[in-house]
């Protein structure tokens, strides 16, 4: 059976759950447990398909010099449609199954609709250099333009050389002033936040925006964050 998500992601399974425990309107007794537990599945992303891998595969398959289990996996929203794709490099299967996922926008829903995601391991890999190379060419600009992508930025960066902040801050500096209109709603939020009055969350928020960009930097950009007003009192402690 396929099951469409949405227009980029279907999944495929060996068997229908609910064709396997139902006989003619009623239980099926004689069922065979083992296809619940053993039901292959596929995922397709852009008609790419991927194997689903089990724990038990993950487990046989990591790294046998140094234990690492290096993977791609991604991340669905079942109620939504939404999805995120996501690389890891973990030393063990603890800190791999801790591992949810990083992304501004993944992070955001996830935290508040957790209990609707599933996390599918689409393959695993020998090396760092593998999981960035299979990500990048999964997360493309194409899969980004798609509403129900949670990704913000094509795949295959960080994984060898860990960014500074410095570099951190000229991407999303960057992916801001070439999509505008993503941000209008942040922006909205930050004009109706400063008219509100002087808060210590306003001042840690004024904070956080002057440490990812400059006016001087972003306002040949689209979006210019000095748009953004300033409250007086803010001025003066600055």
């Amino acid at each position: 059976m396929v099951i469409t998500i949405n227009e980029n992601i279907r999944i495929w399974k060996q068997y229908n759950p609910i064709e396997l425990a139902w006989d003619g309107g009623a239980f099926n007794k004689d069922m065979d447990i083992s296809k619940i537990y053993f039901n292959k599945e596929r995922i397709a992303i852009r008609e790419r398909w991927f194997e689903v891998l089990s724990p038990s595969e993950l487990v046989r398959k990591r790294n046998k010099k140094d234990g690492y289990y290096r993977v791609v996996y991604i991340q669905i929203n079942m109620e939504s449609g939404e999805y995120y794709i996501g690389k890891a490099n973990r030393p063990n299967w603890s800190e791999l199954k801790r591992y949810n996922g990083y992304g501004l926008k993944f992070a955001n829903k996830y935290k508040k609709n957790k209990e609707q995601f599933m996390r599918y391991y689409i393959a695993q890999c020998e090396t760092a250099e593998e999981t960035e190379a299979l990500e990048a060419s999964i997360v493309v600009k194409e899969l980004i333009a798609d509403e129900k992508c949670l990704n913000l930025v094509a795949g295959g960066a960080g994984t060898n050389k860990h960014p500074s902040i410095a570099e951190t801050s000229e991407k999303k500096r960057q992916y801001m002033k070439e999509h505008p209109e993503q941000y209008k709603p942040m922006i909205e939020a930050s004009k109706k936040a400063f008219s509100s009055g002087d808060t210590q969350a306003l001042r840690a928020r004024s904070q956080r925006i002057k440490e990812v960009m400059s006016d001087e930097k972003y306002s040949s950009g689209n979006v210019n964050i000095s748009a953004v007003p300033k409250h007086p009192k803010l001025l003066l402690s600055c």
